[in-house]
């Protein structure tokens, strides 16, 4: 009788080991994310907590999360509403409803489809790979930086190569398919690891940063004694300028 209860109470220990392991952490998190068992009431994320099966996640202006499993990353854009499910207990599923906003995905390949995007327009499954899916108005978009994305409108599916982008919605029928800019990749080329988004925005400054005003100072002295003329000029890009000239006869 003891030995059943030690084997009972192992084995409920390695099944809440397996449930906890298959949870979304928050790796990172600005102000302004919070989390919600039905998305309507919500309550603050904080750094470190287990995102339990099928919670809701949201970002407001400016804000950026990203929640972490094992080796794998995904990233939450500003303005982003989305739930997320794993299968329980093994956890090797994942399975996104996606609101609104732009998700980052970075997930490691293996041999079936384990993770999957759901959007109002279309739905995206994959084996591993990374992608964006953005969902704006009446329309959903899919980029895939890295791997193949399996795009469907429920009607249609196509396979989306590195470099392209799939969109759906709009008022229009089927998927459309055509080159894509790559904005986001991983730092060191290792799958999930230090997200980034690197391309420009029109002021020059990377996207999500905030612009800033260059600010200069430039101060010059000049100086001249005797016979013949002294000049000193000293000048300071970034909307400021300094000038300075002095003559001695």
């Amino acid at each position: 009788m003891r030995g059943m209860l030690v084997f009972v109470s192992l084995v409920f220990s390695l099944l809440a080991g397996t449930v906890h392991a298959a949870d979304w952490v928050v790796e990172r998190a600005t102000s302004n994310v919070s989390v919600s068992v039905d998305g309507e009431s919500w309550r603050p994320a904080k750094v470190g907590q287990a995102i339990p099966n099928a919670y809701w996640v949201r970002t407001g202006p400016r804000a950026r999360a990203v929640l972490s499993k094992g080796s794998e990353r995904i990233m939450f854009r500003e303005n982003t509403v989305a739930a997320i499910s794993v299968s329980k207990p093994s956890g090797q599923k994942t399975k996104v409803t996606q609101r609104r906003g732009s998700i980052l995905f970075a997930v490691q390949k293996r041999r079936r489809q384990h993770t999957s995007v759901v959007t109002p327009h279309l739905a995206a499954v994959v084996k591993g790979t990374v992608f964006e899916v953005s969902v704006a108005g009446v329309s959903s978009k899919v980029r895939v930086d890295r791997g193949l994305v399996r795009v469907s409108d429920g009607e249609e599916a196509v396979d989306v190569e590195p470099g392209r982008e799939a969109a759906a919605g709009a008022g229009t029928r089927g998927i459309s398919v055509k080159a894509a800019t790559e904005t986001s990749l991983t730092a060191n080329g290792g799958v999930g690891v230090g997200l980034t988004k690197i391309t420009p925005n029109a002021s020059g400054n990377r996207n999500g940063e905030v612009n800033e005003k260059g600010k200069g100072k430039g101060k010059g002295k000049g100086k001249g004694k005797g016979k013949g003329n002294g000049n000193g000029n000293g000048n300071g890009n970034g909307n400021g300028n300094g000038n300075g000239n002095g003559n001695g006869n």
